[in-house]
């Protein structure tokens, strides 16, 4: 019998673990460790923040569909408690998905999700132009923005600040927003007019593009990382500048194209991560200038297994470096912390429902790079 295939996004946020906590359907809301305010930014210098010893992270968001049958949702995986929560009802009413999930459109649906947990278990998905946050403890979902871009440009892409105090996604118009969301979701926004002057002359320069391919927030909401047209930008926010990280392009850095990726940013500023057409994934430390490359080629069950990597993606620790890689049709999800160059799979996560071949994806799928 052809074993089903399963296709399972997910995006990871990490938090302290303040306690065991009890054993109830849903853990109470925490108290949410915040970080250390962030030092000026300067293009020289960096952030000069030194890494915390590594954390545990708690929760995990992530989405999974079945093709073909009737199993698809999104999830939310507790560490402490060490169990998986389905969370069917931050999807109620949300068109496809509140239907059989096993048509196509469906899992095509589930997989524009792109969640990330943050705060005590809460959930930051997107669905369409909207930007929604989902509360497990008290099942209520909130519409934080209805102005994303579309799923067909490539959706809002919204990532929210470690402290869960700041969200960002990619307007309609292709500008970057902030939006604060403390004490209460407002409809206050902060469209970030300088950053989206900045790319439009770098599309007049270049005479095309201009369009945010991907980005990522700090955990403070101080300073941002973007992929624009393939190129990897910081932009920082208290001091309205932008300039690129990587001076070199794809050729240049790994044989291979000229365009970057995902990008992922350490909670503190001080760490980038970038892929590069899929084959390789690298860390820009912003304080030295050093540019190291995360050995994950060897992964492979063969060695004519061809190895893909995405979506890089930093814990709370500043430190651990998730990744997922595809490798014969199978996508796995590991760890590599910066400090000790040392690699480990989450076993307990590619193995979430209980197959041995189960797809686990830290994010949407993209096998562009």
């Amino acid at each position: 019998m052809r074993r089903a295939n399963f296709r399972l996004t997910a995006a990871l946020a990490f938090l302290l673990v303040a306690g065991c906590g009890s054993a109830s359907p849903l853990p109470a809301p925490s108290q949410s460790v915040g970080l250390p305010p962030a030092n000026p930014l300067s293009p020289v210098e960096g952030i000069g923040v030194a890494l915390a010893p590594p954390t545990p992270y708690r929760y995990l968001a992530f989405t999974a569909c079945r093709d073909g049958d009737l199993a698809g949702s999104l999830f939310l995986w507790d560490a402490a408690l060490q169990d998986v929560f389905i969370l069917n009802g931050a999807l109620a009413g949300l068109g496809p998905l509140s239907k059989a999930v096993h048509e196509p459109k469906d899992c095509a649906a589930i997989v524009q999700l792109n969640p990330r947990a943050f705060g005590p278990g809460k959930v930051l998905l997107s669905f369409g132009p909207k930007v929604l946050v989902y509360d497990p403890a008290t099942e209520e979902r909130i519409t934080a923005a209805t102005d994303g871009r579309s799923l067909a440009l490539g959706g809002p892409k919204a990532v929210v600040s470690s402290d869960g105090k700041l969200l960002a996604y990619v307007s309609c118009r292709g500008t970057l927003v902030l939006k604060p969301t403390d004490p209460v979701y407002s409809t206050k926004t902060r469209e970030l007019t300088k950053l989206a002057a900045e790319i439009a002359a770098l599309a007049d320069r270049k005479g095309y593009g201009g369009v945010i391919k991907d980005f990522d927030l700090s955990g403070d909401g101080t300073c941002l990382i973007l992929n624009i047209d393939g190129a990897v930008y910081f932009y920082d926010v208290l001091h309205p500048r932008l300039y690129q990280v990587a001076p070199l392009d794809g050729t240049a850095l790994a044989g291979l194209g000229d365009g970057f990726g995902h990008v992922a940013i350490s909670p503190d500023g001080t760490l980038v991560a970038c892929t590069i057409i899929g084959q390789r994934l690298l860390v820009f430390d912003r304080k030295s200038g050093h540019i190291d490359t995360v050995p994950y080629a060897n992964l492979g069950g063969t060695l004519n297994d061809r190895v893909l990597v995405f979506d890089p993606l930093f814990g709370l620790d500043g430190r651990s470096l998730y990744f997922e890689t595809w490798v014969g049709g199978t996508f796995k999800v590991w760890c590599y912390d910066v400090m000790t160059e040392t690699l480990r799979t989450l076993a307990i996560l590619n193995d979430v429902l209980g197959e041995n071949l189960d797809d686990i994806l830290v994010s949407e799928p993209d096998l562009g790079g």
